[in-house]
């Protein structure tokens, strides 16, 4: 007999012990990163869009909401690949769209490529490095300085005020295209202590600066020689890379080849304090050896390896910002030529992909300000959960992504929340695609479980004050065949 209660109490416990792996709980008090945003890239060559297909990306009724719009000076490259570069409207075809996503409340994130005429090379699509590793020599550092305070000057007067400045892209790679320009580390530690005080001179000093935006996430580490200089650490606000690699995703959703994407990691020490970017990654399920690039794949299996690849930067590298590459992808050369080419994009000209339903469900959802807070990572297999509160304590989401072939019954709990009574779920499915607004789920005993739909991301929007306020409008607009 006391064996046969011996071996019901761990029969008990082990049950116990179960129940409480497959309970993701969110802790309300514990707090982690304060959001910035998620956004997107528009650049020279990307096609012109009606403002209906730009609501999609930017507004945030109509839209998934991006917060951030990025943006550069490629336009240099058009009459400019050798020469100095005229800081005018003319130069940057882009201004348009960035112009339309500030209208609909986004923020400018701009990239500055240095002009032919300040470079080694002598050539705005070409690089050759100095002692020190950098297309640019420290003599032209001023003048670099000038040309980047003169351009966001030009773009605040034209309706598209700077709010993040990236002096870099990419500088670890020796490459012919668009704007290429390596770095070395003494380089940017010698550079931003040139332009911090340049901005400031000029009355921009609110222009919050990030480094380095290394092509595969921070390695090599271009960022602590100046986070550990307190000369130069002082003028920068963001750490950033870009997220290309081989590894992929997990849970059978890697994709077939490429360089799409790399497992999210922890940013170096030294970067302590700033906020961290993911500031560039495309790629995608569907690889056409061929054509050596993705095809445009709307699959729901395309949209989880992003789904994936958010969750983990936001978890692992505890990002504040997230942005997806191209709104939609037009004639770079050696893409191929049309209007709309659209194996990186989230849009063609007449479908959306599942990947652009699928990162709306944190860009829609979750907002400038917002803080993540903790919760059970990854409560039972193929489930992952991540939680966010606005600033004022009235407003959260949880994010749930069911990567699993079968729907999944998931428990919610909430720890030290304020009086909550209902979530209304939205939801990414194969079978359903969009952000589908389903029925509330009553919240009882801080606790809720809601079967998750396989391969599918879910939404569940929350207010801890009177029920007044009202659930944003899931997207509408380009004609949706994703299912």
């Amino acid at each position: 007999m006391k064996w046969f209660r011996i071996l019901v109490f761990l029969l008990i416990l082990a049950f116990s012990h179960r129940l409480q792996a497959q309970t993701a709980t969110v802790t309300w008090g514990t707090a982690h990163q304060t959001m910035d945003g998620f956004g997107g890239d528009t650049w020279l060559y990307q096609p012109t869009y009606s403002p209906s297909q730009l609501n999609l990306f930017f507004n945030p009724t109509s839209g998934i909401g991006y917060g951030i719009v990025r943006t550069d000076n490629g336009g240099c490259q058009i009459n400019y690949s050798a020469s100095a570069c005229p800081v005018e409207t003319s130069t940057m075809p882009q201004l348009s769209t960035v112009r339309n996503a500030v209208t609909d409340g986004a923020a400018v994130e701009l990239t500055i490529f240095p002009p032919a005429n300040l470079k080694y090379s002598g050539n705005f699509s070409t690089t050759s490095i100095g002692a020190d590793g950098s297309c640019v020599d420290t003599s032209n550092f001023s003048a670099l300085a000038t040309f980047t305070v003169n351009w966001i000057e030009m773009m605040n007067a034209n309706d598209a005020p700077v709010t993040y400045l990236f002096p870099f892209n990419e500088p670890n790679l020796n490459k012919s295209q668009l704007g290429a320009c390596q770095w070395g580390a003494t380089g940017i530690d010698s550079y931003i202590k040139v332009l911090g005080p340049a901005l400031s001179s000029a009355g921009l000093g609110s222009v919050k600066i990030g480094i380095a935006d290394v092509s595969s996430w921070f390695n090599p580490d271009l960022v602590s020689a100046c986070l550990n200089d307190s000369a130069c650490a002082q003028y920068v606000s963001i750490v950033s890379g870009h997220g290309y690699g081989t590894s992929g995703a997990p849970d059978g959703f890697t994709p077939q080849t490429g360089y799409c994407c790399n497992t999210a990691s922890a940013a170096p020490s030294a970067a302590a304090g700033k906020h961290i970017w993911m500031n560039e990654v495309n790629g995608g399920h569907t690889y056409q050896n061929s054509y050596a690039f993705w095809t445009w794949d709307t699959s729901m299996s395309d949209a989880l390896v992003w789904a994936r690849n958010i969750h983990d930067y936001l978890t692992i590298a505890n990002v504040s910002g997230y942005l997806y590459w191209e709104l939609a992808d037009c004639c770079y050369p050696g893409e191929g030529t049309g209007s709309f080419n659209d194996g990186l994009s989230l849009i063609d000209a007449a479908t959306v992909g599942a990947r652009y339903y699928v990162i709306g469900n944190w860009s829609k959802f979750i907002r400038s300000g917002w803080v993540r807070i903790d919760t059970t990572s990854n409560p039972q297999t193929g489930i992952y959960v991540t939680a966010f509160k606005d600033p004022t304590g009235t407003s959260y989401s949880i994010v749930a992504l069911n990567s699993n072939s079968s729907a999944t019954s998931q428990t919610f709990s909430f720890s030290g929340f304020p009086t909550t009574t209902s979530v209304t779920p939205y939801t990414t499915t194969s079978s359903d695609a969009g952000l589908v607004e389903q029925a509330s789920e009553a919240v009882s005993s801080s606790a809720f479980t809601y079967t998750l739909p396989a391969f599918s991301v879910t939404t569940f929007v929350g207010s801890t004050a009177a029920a007044s306020n009202k659930e944003p409008t899931p997207p509408t607009g380009l004609t949706d065949t994703v299912r």
